[in-house]
């Protein structure tokens, strides 16, 4: 009975290291995959400011930038924000499908404006965009990236909640 025992014990500890063994692969898989189609940020200047989340398309890297806004005060008029407060995000997402099988994927980087409205804890309730960068694929990606955006300074005692404004936005093929 104690050999019998101790044979069970032991095909008991094999399935456990087995199971460990392939449940450690999975995880080291999964979170390759993660680095690998994840987003690769670069601050400019070193305040942080504004955060972009990264995103799900795969595809080819991007460059984006983003201007100082220009936000809405409670009686309408426009309130520009320094030149310093910007944001430089390289390898965020790639270009949509329809993008890449037309016969010339746009090569220039486009550069636009969307209108945005800033929620009580900094993420885009709605986005539209205000001027165009002067191509469809450009305008796609544009609105993408600026969904994306976190406001941590915004809403603040200066502009309430919800907050609208401009984001200048120059989107293009990463630069690697």
């Amino acid at each position: 009975m104690n050999r019998r025992a101790q044979e069970r014990r032991q095909s008991e500890n094999r399935r456990l290291w087995i199971g460990l063994t392939i449940a450690v692969g999975l995880h080291l898989a999964a979170l390759g995959l993660v680095r690998w189609s994840g987003s690769g940020l670069e601050w400019s200047p070193d305040r942080d400011t504004v955060t972009l989340e990264s995103s799900s398309w795969t595809g080819t890297p991007l460059d984006a930038f983003f201007g100082p806004p220009k936000i809405f005060r409670p009686d309408g008029t426009l309130a520009e924000e320094p030149p310093d407060r910007v944001l430089k995000a390289a390898r965020l997402l790639g270009m949509p499908p329809t993008c890449l099988r037309r016969e010339v994927p746009p090569s220039a980087p486009g550069s636009g404006e969307v209108r945005l409205t800033v929620n009580a804890i900094g993420r885009i309730d709605a986005i539209s965009l205000d001027r165009s960068t002067g191509d469809s694929c450009w305008d796609a990606v544009a609105i993408r990236v600026a969904g994306d955006l976190w406001y941590h300074w915004l809403p603040n005692e200066r502009f309430p909640a919800p907050v609208e404004l401009l984001q200048p936005i120059t989107v293009g093929l990463a630069q690697d």
